[in-house]
Order: structure tokens, then C-alpha cells, then sequence
């Protein structure tokens, strides 16, 4: 199976368990401004992971991350929305509880919706049914695939909360 099918693929599940949990309509906004903070936000990410040296993560810490970068979407969202500027802490995010700043409104509504979970366990399932024998390369790429999908349901998300 070549990476690029695997990156097919993930972004395939993640948007469908969006869509089938009713967090995502049939399209996914795109905030210019968003689009570039994710960009960084992952550039930093990997970059911290790296320094970490972590190659292999278990599922505790792939939670984490799921919750981690559910956070970040949310404040890139109210920031944005604020006229903030974002300032990404990234010394939590391997922990369980992760620091959300942002509007009450959209971190409420975030928090209700399980967004991390929900994220989490998609990318879990379409890791479980992946052949054992079938070599998918560097481990962390269909990861940062998935995160990057929890980040853009995320922001999708958020706008809808705040009627962008």
C-alpha cells in the first residue's frame, strides 16, 4: 500500500466519522488565515515531537495529542475570530489535560461534542484494520494525517459555534 493511499485513506475515515457523528456537514469551511496557522502549528508540532524523540507513540499519547490539537484548533478559532494573536503553548501536549483558551461559548460547545475522542477512536479503528504484514512506512505519518483532519473538523466546527 503506498503512503499516499494511506493518506487517502485517513483522511477518508476521519471526515466520514465527522459526518456520521454529525459534527461535520457535507462541507468543510476554509479560513485562509486558519489554513496558514495550521501549517505552523504542525511544523512546531512535529518539531516537538521530534525533540521528544518519540518515533512510536502509544495510545495514551496519541490521545493526548488528539486533545492537544482539538485545544489548538479552538483557540486558533476564537483568537482569529478575537482579532488575537495566537500564541501556541505546546508544553502539554503530551498530557492528559490540556489548557483550552478561547471563547466560553465555543469551548463549551467543543468540550460537549467530544471532538477529541471521536477523532481518536476513528484513527484507532482504521489503525486496527491496516494488515500487519502491510509495511505503511514511517508510523507517524497517518498519524500527523489524522491530526490534521482533527484540526480542520475542529476549526469547521468552531465556526459553525460561532455562525462564521
Amino acid at each position: 500500500m503506498s503512503e499516499e493511499i494511506n493518506y487517502q485513506q485517513v483522511a477518508a475515515v476521519m471526515v466520514e466519522a465527522a459526518r456520521s457523528s454529525g459534527l461535520l456537514g457535507k462541507t468543510l469551511g476554509v479560513v485562509p488565515e486558519l489554513s496558514e496557522l495550521e501549517r505552523k502549528f504542525f511544523i512546531v508540532l512535529i518539531a516537538e515531537l521530534s525533540k521528544e524523540e518519540l518515533r512510536e507513540l502509544d495510545q495514551d499519547q496519541i490521545s493526548c495529542l488528539f486533545n492537544f490539537v482539538t485545544a489548538r484548533a479552538c483557540e486558533a478559532v476564537s483568537c482569529w475570530n478575537n482579532g488575537q494573536a495566537v500564541d501556541f503553548g505546546f508544553e502539554d501536549f503530551l498530557h492528559p489535560e490540556v489548557s483550552l483558551v478561547g471563547d466560553e461559548h465555543v469551548i463549551a460547545e467543543i468540550r460537549s461534542g467530544e471532538i477529541s475522542r471521536i477523532m481518536c477512536e476513528a484513527f484507532f479503528t482504521w489503525l486496527s484494520e491496516q494488515a500487519p504484514d502491510d509495511p505503511a512506512g514511517d508510523p507517524m505519518l497517518p498519524l500527523m494525517e489524522a491530526l490534521k483532519w482533527n484540526w480542520r473538523i475542529t476549526i469547521n466546527v468552531a465556526l459553525d459555534i460561532l455562525g462564521k
